[in-house]
C-alpha cells in the first residue's frame, strides 16, 4: 500500500477534529451567555423582589404613649399586619405550668459534733437574694430540697404561701410529687415592688432527697387553672423573660398583653392571660413591630433586669 492511501484518512481525521472544536466553541460561547443572561435575570428578579416585600422601618411611623404605641393607618406597614378577633376559649380548664430548678438539698451529715445537715446548694448567692441562707441554723429536716419557679405578677392575687402544688421532672409529667410553696417574692428596686416583672416563687419539697440542686422541674398550679385559648403561633411575640400578644384597641393602636404558652399543637398554642374572646389582636406580622414593643417595654421598666434599671434612676 502507497503512501497516499494513508494520508487520505488522516486528513479526513484532521478535518473531524477541527470540526468538533468548533462546534464545542460555540457551544462554550452560547452557554457562557446563556448563564450571564440567566445570572442578569435572576439579581433583577430579587431586586424587584425585595423592593415590593421589604416593610418600611416601624421606628420611622409610631409613637409610644404609657403603653400604648400607634402606627400611622396610611403607612405601608400596616398591610403587614394581619389583625383576627381572639376565638372562644377551650370547654376544658388547664393548670398553669411554668418550668422550675431545684436550688437547696438538705443532706445527712456525718459529723459528730454540729448540725446533723449538710447542705447543697446550686448557688448560694442566688439562694440569699430569695431569702434563704442554708445553714446549720435553718430548719430543716434531711431530705428536704428547695426550688424556685417564676410566674408572671398577674397571679400574685391568687397565690398563697403554704398551698401545695404539684412536682414532676421536666420531661417526666407521670411521676409526680407535691411540694409546698414557702415565699412568693416580687421584684424590687429600693423597695418598691416593679411592676411587670414575674414573681419568684420558692417551694420546699419533702422528703426529696433524689431532687439535687439544679435538676429541672415543671410545677404545676391547680390553683391557677383557666380556660386557654388556641391562637396562631404568628401571634406570639418574645420579649425579654416573657410572651405577648399585641391587642389592637382601635386601627394603628396596639397595646402588649403578657401571656404563658401552656401547649403547642401543630402551628398553635394553647395560652392562658388576660385576654378575652372576641378582642382582636395581631396574629399575624407582630415580629416586625418588635423593635417598638422592646422600646415601650423598656420605657416601662419591664423586661430587664435590676441592674439596667438602676441605671435609669437618676
Amino acid at each position: 500500500m502507497t503512501s497516499n492511501q494513508h494520508s487520505t484518512p488522516r486528513r479526513k481525521d484532521a478535518k473531524s477534529i477541527k470540526d468538533k472544536a468548533f462546534r464545542m466553541g460555540l457551544y462554550q460561547i452560547f452557554s457562557w451567555r446563556l448563564c450571564v443572561l440567566a445570572l442578569a435575570l435572576g439579581f433583577a428578579f430579587c431586586g424587584c423582589a425585595r423592593k415590593e416585600e421589604t416593610p418600611v422601618d416601624p421606628e420611622s411611623v409610631f409613637k409610644i404613649s404609657g403603653n400604648v404605641f400607634s402606627l400611622d393607618p396610611t403607612s405601608p406597614m400596616m398591610k403587614y399586619l394581619e389583625i383576627s378577633p381572639i376565638p372562644p376559649p377551650s370547654s376544658k380548664s388547664q393548670d398553669l405550668k411554668e418550668v422550675g430548678q431545684i436550688i437547696a438539698l438538705a443532706n445527712y451529715s456525718d459529723q459528730l459534733v454540729g448540725s446533723r445537715i449538710s447542705w447543697v446548694e446550686l448557688d448560694p448567692d442566688y439562694s440569699k437574694s430569695l431569702g434563704f441562707s442554708f445553714g446549720p441554723r435553718t430548719p430543716a429536716h434531711v431530705g428536704d430540697a428547695y426550688g424556685v419557679v417564676t410566674l408572671p405578677d398577674e397571679y400574685l392575687p391568687q397565690l398563697k404561701p403554704y398551698e401545695s402544688v404539684a412536682i414532676s421532672r421536666y420531661g417526666l409529667l407521670a411521676s409526680q410529687t407535691t411540694a409546698r410553696v414557702l415565699s412568693i417574692q416580687q421584684a424590687q428596686l429600693n423597695g418598691v415592688p416593679i411592676l411587670g416583672e414575674p414573681l419568684e416563687v420558692v417551694f420546699k419539697i419533702p422528703d426529696g432527697q433524689d431532687w439535687y440542686p439544679g435538676t429541672n422541674c415543671v410545677v404545676d398550679f391547680p390553683m391557677l387553672g383557666s380556660k386557654p385559648f388556641l391562637l396562631p403561633a404568628t401571634a406570639l411575640l418574645h420579649e425579654g423573660q416573657r410572651e405577648y400578644l399585641l391587642e389592637q384597641l382601635s386601627p394603628g393602636e396596639y397595646t402588649p398583653v403578657p401571656v404563658v404558652v401552656l401547649d403547642t399543637i401543630d402551628d398553635s398554642v394553647l395560652v392562658i392571660g388576660k385576654i378575652k374572646a372576641g378582642e382582636e389582636i395581631v396574629s399575624r406580622g407582630s415580629i416586625l413591630v418588635k423593635p417598638i414593643v422592646h422600646q415601650l417595654l423598656r420605657a416601662q421598666g419591664i423586661g430587664m433586669n435590676l441592674g439596667e434599671v438602676e441605671e435609669k434612676q437618676p
